[in-house]
Order: structure tokens, then sequence, then C-alpha cells
């Protein structure tokens, strides 16, 4: 399994959890039960920590990165889109950030999609509950 220890901290990672062999985990990594980390993807907590819930999946290429301020925080059932980019924010239970969605979500719970671009960052479409 690809971890890193990091200023003495070594990623937590449940043994029912799937980590491809090309993703990158690094430092005050903590995650949950059931969870799939796919190819290339990158779970980096060498400046704040980072907890990923239970039946969580993080697909390929996504990039998660706590902060000295703010904790990354995906709470469970929570699906990680392809090309994303999340720092230090937190996505509560039961959600789904699509592909190359970018980390300027605060909070987000329920049912919820999102979707952003770095080359379109107007285009954004949330929808569910709590969003309105």
């Amino acid at each position: 399994m690809p971890l890193y220890e990091h200023d003495r901290r070594r990623p937590q990672v449940h043994p029912t959890a799937r980590i491809a062999p090309t993703a990158t985990i690094v430092g005050d990594v903590v995650i949950g039960a059931g969870c799939s980390i796919g190819f290339g993807a990158v779970v980096v907590a060498e400046s704040g920590p980072v907890r990923i819930g239970t039946h969580c999946v993080i697909m390929d290429t996504a990039v998660l990165r706590g902060t000295k301020k703010d904790t990354l925080t995906l709470g469970d059932n929570v699906l990680i889109g392809p090309h994303a980019s999340l720092v230090g924010c937190t996505v509560e239970e039961n959600a789904f950030l699509a592909t190359g969605v970018v980390g300027v979500v605060t909070r987000s719970a329920g049912t919820a999609l999102a979707f952003a671009r770095p080359d379109h960052p107007a285009i954004a479409w949330v929808s569910g509950a709590p969003f309105r």
C-alpha cells in the first residue's frame, strides 16, 4: 500500500479499504471502512489532517489536502469524482462531487451534486437537500 509518514504521522487505513497501487497517501490521514481510493489519487495531510468516513469513493486522480486551519473531512458515503481537487473543506454524508470539482465548497450535505471546472469558473450546478 502506498502510505507515507510525514512529521511522524502515518496514515491509518481500515483493513477493508481498497487503495490503488498508484495512489499516494501521506501523513495524518484516516480512511474508514469500505472506502476505495482510485489510481493516481493523492490524499495529503502535510499541512493539516484528512479524515475520510466509511464507504467513500475517491476516484482516479482526485487530490485531497488538509490545511493548518481546516481539516479536510468527508462524511460517510461520499463519492469524489476524477480530477477533483479539495482543500481544507468539509463534505458531509451522502454527497457526490462530480468530475473536476474544485474545493470551494465549505459544507455540503444530503444527496448533493456539485460541478465546477477551473477553465469555466462560472459553471456550477448544485442540487438536492439542503441545496435549493
